[in-house]
């Protein structure tokens, strides 16, 4: 019984040490990582040309002040996908979007959409891995007010699309294995505490090596 106590102990201080250097790892390791990417822009039918491009600018700029982003010249881009027959006003989807990223020779690909009805701006943003085919980070917003206002959010959205790239995956997959083991430990604490509660009260089990009933008493 002892044997088994010290075993069961030592199996979850072997847990926990583990548990706690995953949390410092998820939590606090910054992920400097620099990424290169290509902005295909932000459409909308409700805006206007000039406001398209304005919100664009201030995208792009915003990106790039997170140090997170290296930015593809718009220029460039629009030169190099027109080339290869690919239209940016109708790349939406994350295969099209992808597939302009190979083209481009670029680790991500940015595209995004908003809406207006009178003063309410309500916008939505991804970034494709063009290796994977698959949206890396997103940013959905809404804003209420006049169109210099809703400018005034991209720095927020930036900064945002800047902290929720590839940490998304990878965090949920640490979380559930964090979790998992948790659940492991704590399910070894209970017997733990079991076993010594029934030590403790003095509950024998059977073939636990406790003393032989006396023999009965003879005439």
């Amino acid at each position: 019984m002892r044997h088994r106590r010290l075993f069961a102990r030592s199996f979850l201080l072997f847990l926990i040490v583990p548990i706690s250097f995953t949390f410092c790892q998820i939590r606090g390791e910054p992920n400097d990582e620099i990424f290169s990417l290509a902005v295909l822009g932000i459409s909308s039918k409700e805006l206007s040309p000039e406001q398209i491009e304005q919100l664009n600018s201030q995208l792009s700029a915003a990106l790039r002040g997170t140090g997170r982003f290296q930015l593809a010249p718009t220029q460039e881009v629009q030169k190099i996908l027109t080339g290869a027959k690919l239209q940016v006003q109708d790349c939406y989807s994350i295969h099209c979007l992808a597939e302009a990223g190979k083209i481009l020779g670029v680790q991500r690909v940015l595209q995004g959409n908003v809406e207006r009805r009178g003063k309410f701006y309500q916008g939505y943003i991804k970034i494709v891995d063009p290796a994977s085919t698959s949206v890396v980070a997103s940013k959905s917003w809404e804003f209420s007010g006049e169109f210099e206002g809703f400018l005034s959010t991209s720095q927020s959205v930036a900064s945002d699309l800047a902290g929720k790239r590839d940490e998304i995956q990878t965090n949920k997959k640490w979380y559930l294995i964090a979790a998992a083991i948790l659940t492991v430990g704590a399910t070894i604490l209970f017997i733990n505490k079991t076993l010594g509660a029934g030590k403790d009260q003095g509950i024998h089990f059977e073939g636990s090596g406790g003393d032989d009933p006396p023999p009965p008493p003879t005439n």
